[in-house]
């Protein structure tokens, strides 16, 4: 991919965005009060139905810098954030969500060290933190990678274990990256988790550098995806992603592991550094082996799911029992009672 022409901005923001009248605004305002100014602005609606394009169409109208544009359909949340990349001109690139802030300067500490480290493909403030949907900090957020070494494979290996364990955040997605770099990816897969395969796979490339400055706000809310997900079933994060997969089979972890691989097949590695990526690979499919197992168990589950083949086979221990028995009276007290009239 070629570089930006001298009339186009040094950052292109990606903005994918879908029923986000909540918080768009205050978005959309966070980043235009940023101190570095030479940026563009895409803003990707994905079908909205709510007023998120009034809002889009009030910000374009009055800022130059930001190109709106509004999906026909809803095409999921993978294709609307890779339509946003493909739309970006200028050398660095960054999605941004319509929920999460940062600080004024954010761009420009992060510009400012990927100029000055050509050995970075990334940079993020390490001052992340979670806030509610208010805006108040309930907590910080480590971000943690597992080595600072100077070399890609050993970078990735030591990433990989951990990217599917709770030390792991999804931010370092959101930092600010070299767009050549970005380009040799899959970028935003399909699949999920699919933001962790990216983060893995730009760490073979390059530093993701942890800045002192600055600061990014991760928001936590009720209507926001990572929390739906926690409560939610495989089907519905299928669904989001790629609304044409909803309802079919599929395989999360041995997908993971297939695009981890493919990862490492796509970076310029020696025969040494390969062997070292899969060294990290081989750890995570250690720690992850009974969510492997139980998928190659094709009869008996299905996206997670017991069949009606796995619930005979496989029933619920006692202990599990008693406390659904538990779950199940305190459900039922909770509810209102009706009248025998």
């Amino acid at each position: 991919m070629t570089g930006a022409a001298p009339n186009m901005p040094r950052v292109s923001l990606g903005l994918p965005v879908y029923n986000g009248e909540n918080y768009l605004g205050e978005a959309i305002d966070c980043l235009l009060a940023q101190t570095f100014k030479d940026f563009e602005l895409i803003i990707s609606d994905n079908a909205s139905t709510d007023a998120t394009q009034q809002i889009c169409e009030d910000y374009a109208a009055k800022d130059s810098r930001i190109r709106y544009f509004r999906q026909p359909e809803n095409m999921g949340a993978a294709a609307n954030y890779d339509f946003a990349f493909h739309q970006a001109q200028a050398n660095y690139f960054r999605w941004c969500t319509h929920d999460d802030l940062v600080g004024k300067d954010f761009l420009e500490a992060c510009v400012a060290h990927l100029d000055a480290h050509p050995e970075a493909v990334g940079a993020l403030p390490r001052d992340v933190r979670e806030i509610d949907a208010q805006g108040d900090m309930i907590k910080p957020i480590e971000i943690v990678f597992g080595s600072t070494s100077k070399n890609g494979a050993e970078r990735f290996a030591a990433y990989a274990p951990i990217s599917r364990s709770p030390q792991s955040h999804c931010m370092p997605f959101f930092s600010l990256y070299r767009r050549s770099a970005l380009a040799q990816t899959n970028l935003h897969g399909d699949y999920p988790c699919s933001d962790l395969v990216l983060i893995s796979e730009m760490l073979l490339h390059g530093e993701i550098a942890l800045l002192d400055h600055s600061f990014s706000a991760f928001r936590r809310h009720e209507a926001q995806y990572s929390t739906i997900i926690m409560g939610s079933t495989l089907d519905y994060q299928v669904a989001w992603l790629k609304p044409k997969q909803a309802g079919r089979r599929v395989f999360r972890f041995f997908r993971y592991h297939l695009e981890m691989h493919r990862a490492i097949r796509r970076s310029p590695l020696t025969f040494r550094e390969r062997l070292e990526a899969y060294r990290g690979l081989s750890k995570l499919a250690w720690t992850k082996r009974r969510e492997l197992l139980k998928e190659a168990l094709i009869p008996f589950f299905r996206n997670e799911k017991k069949t009606a083949l796995g619930a005979f086979f496989f029933p619920p221990k006692k202990a599990t029992k008693a406390l659904e028995s538990q779950q199940k009276v305190g459900a039922d007290a909770s509810l209102p009672q009706r009248s025998s009239s």
